[in-house]
């Protein structure tokens, strides 16, 4: 099944579950465009809908949908719904290290520091000279002691 196609019946899929719920959650979805395996639609809100109303329902959607990966996502003042029927991807930080893109990304940056992905997987690098404080926060065995070494071992090159 084609792109397209396939954008289609998850938005239609997506919309009749939302006008489903009880009470509704309508809301216009506009497929966006599929990159790395995600379909990612824009959210236009319908009268009397809210972001935390769609929030409500989205891991039940998830998984009444049977898709893997099922988030949204914020830019500005859009709303992005993004899913995908694949679990997983790759987000190691090799994956950040060896994109192309990395150098141009981080010319002008004194200390760049990935930090991992964001929800359309995309790589974050932050400069921490613009950053005062840190909380480093996460599971167990995340990568919490690892990230503070690497963090260490950039300044001491400095």
């Amino acid at each position: 099944m084609n792109t397209d196609k396939k954008g289609k019946k998850l938005k239609y899929a997506i919309s009749e579950y939302f006008a489903a719920v009880s009470p509704p959650v309508p809301m216009k979805l506009k497929f966006v465009r599929e990159e790395n395996n995600l379909f990612i639609f824009h959210i236009k809100f319908v009268p009397g809908t809210t972001e935390r109303k769609i929030r409500n329902h989205l891991e039940n959607a998830q998984q009444t949908l049977g898709l893997q990966f099922f988030q949204l996502h914020r830019e500005g003042m859009d709303l992005f719904l993004v899913v995908s029927e694949q679990k997983k991807f790759d987000n190691r930080l090799l994956g950040i290290l060896t994109s192309p893109s990395l150098e141009t990304f981080t010319k002008n940056m004194v200390i760049p520091f990935p930090i991992g992905f964001n929800v359309m997987r995309r790589p974050v690098i932050v400069d921490l000279i613009a950053y005062k404080n840190w909380f480093v926060g996460g599971g167990g065995n995340s990568g919490k002691t690892t990230s503070l070494q690497s963090l260490i071992a950039m300044a001491r090159r400095q």
